[in-house]
């Protein structure tokens, strides 16, 4: 489940993910 939060965060961009970014 993490692999498909990171692929949505980096498509998405829109900073829901803080870590991601």
């Amino acid at each position: 489940m993490k692999v498909l939060l990171l692929k949505d965060a980096k498509e998405d961009d829109s900073g829901l993910d803080p870590y991601i970014q």
